[in-house]
């Protein structure tokens, strides 16, 4: 997604994450530090430590998502309609079948 991003020319400041994990401390530390969450999280289902639907769980959980503008795009190469179904139900706002194109 990161590729697809840069090479769309949108000039968004962009942080990767290399687990559900990463990205959850990224953002609770980006709160900590700045009193904001990012506006766009492309979110795989697939990842180590702490999967897509288990980061959404949590996510939900933050006191300070309540209140958080920020929209979740989850990301799948799976067809599983039941994961697809489930990320929509924990907050995500769209569900995009990798590989992505423009």
């Amino acid at each position: 997604a990161h590729n697809f991003i840069t090479r769309s020319g949108l000039k968004w400041n962009i942080h990767e994450a290399a687990s559900g994990q990463q990205a959850f401390d990224f953002l609770q530390s980006r709160y900590a530090q700045q009193g904001s969450l990012p506006d766009v999280i492309l979110l795989d289902l697939l990842m180590p430590v702490m999967d897509g639907l288990q980061f959404l769980e949590a996510f939900q959980k933050l006191p300070y998502t309540r209140t958080s503008d920020t929209k979740i795009i989850v990301l799948t190469i799976s067809g599983n309609r039941e994961r697809q179904r489930r990320s929509i139900e924990l907050g995500a706002i769209a569900v995009l079948e990798k590989p992505l194109n423009p």
